[in-house]
């Protein structure tokens, strides 16, 4: 478990851009840092965007990494205050792979994402955001 300081918390969150916010609990439980942003569509679902980082594995190595953007949408549970989410979400991968992990490529990629950006990927990925099936 990842310790985290309320400064460092606040630094992080202040180099993104675009509405997103640094995952906190994701840190805490992974180590690993990556953005999220939720936008309210007008059906009452939730798209939650999530900017982070893919291993890319051959010969069951990890050679690379890959900047991505994952979407996933989520839709309220009758009668609680749940939501859940169907299937495994749509991921698009952002920028060139890399070496290593790096906050700063994050960031930037947060600032590219506006809601036409993020909707219109939601819209280009719809089969599989709501594909309830793995496979």
């Amino acid at each position: 478990m990842a310790n985290l300081t309320r400064a460092q918390y606040e630094r992080w969150n202040g180099q993104l851009g675009g509405g997103f916010k640094f995952d906190l609990m994701h840190y805490v439980t992974w180590g690993e840092k990556q953005a999220v942003r939720d936008i309210k569509l007008k059906d009452g679902r939730i798209l939650r965007a999530t900017v982070s980082y893919q291993r890319v594995v051959e010969n069951f190595r990890t050679v690379a990494y890959q900047p991505t953007i994952h979407l996933q949408v989520y839709e309220p549970v009758k009668d609680s205050d749940f939501m859940r989410g169907n299937g495994m979400g749509y991921t698009v991968n952002e920028g060139p792979q890399q070496t290593k992990k790096n906050y700063k490529e994050i960031c930037k990629i947060t600032f590219t994402l506006d809601d036409k950006k993020l909707l219109d990927l939601m819209e280009q990925g719809r089969e599989k955001l709501n594909n309830p099936y793995i496979m």
